[in-house]
């Protein structure tokens, strides 16, 4: 029984050797009807994921994840999500600057939010990511009008 505990550590600390996930989080508060802007920075070609969990199992969170395009912002994803108390939303992206919307469609709620970005290369390789995501609150206004828009206008569409 000793020899099976000892070895089901030593491949328990390998796994987490091997698994290692550099991901960013941040904590906030988003009340009814209103969003909260935010903006990273991902410096090679790949995926990236932003998750929000929410607190208030009345409350509709959504996210939504947008690229620099001129002097506004294209939506590039948009997580509308059924289940309670989370949403995510997945895509690729090149390196550059991400803004991102956690939007209260309804209801409010303490949130985290939290982001993951790996490089093509690394996406790869046993999920290890690239780099850690430094995420800054932004006034949501300085995003651009079309990228609000584009959010509203999806979220009519969709719900």
């Amino acid at each position: 029984m000793r020899i099976v505990k000892s070895v089901f550590l030593c491949l328990f600390l390998l796994l987490i050797s091997i698994c290692t996930v550099d991901a960013s989080m941040k904590k906030g508060n988003v009340a009814s009807g209103k969003y909260k802007g935010y903006v990273f920075s991902t410096y090679e070609n790949g995926p990236c994921t932003v998750d929000v969990i929410y607190d208030s199992a009345s409350a509709d969170i959504d996210v939504a994840m947008g690229v620099s395009s001129g002097s506004d912002a294209v939506v590039v994803c948009m997580g509308v999500s059924t289940q309670k108390n989370h949403d995510s939303c997945t895509t690729s992206l090149p390196g550059g600057t991400v803004f991102f919307i956690v939007d209260s469609y309804r209801g409010s709620s303490p949130f985290r939010v939290v982001v993951d970005c790996a490089s093509d290369e690394s996406a790869s390789n046993a999920g290890r990511s690239s780099s850690s995501e430094t995420i800054q609150e932004i006034d949501p206004n300085s995003i651009g009008n079309k990228f609000l828009q584009q959010i509203k206008n999806l979220q009519k569409t969709v719900k």
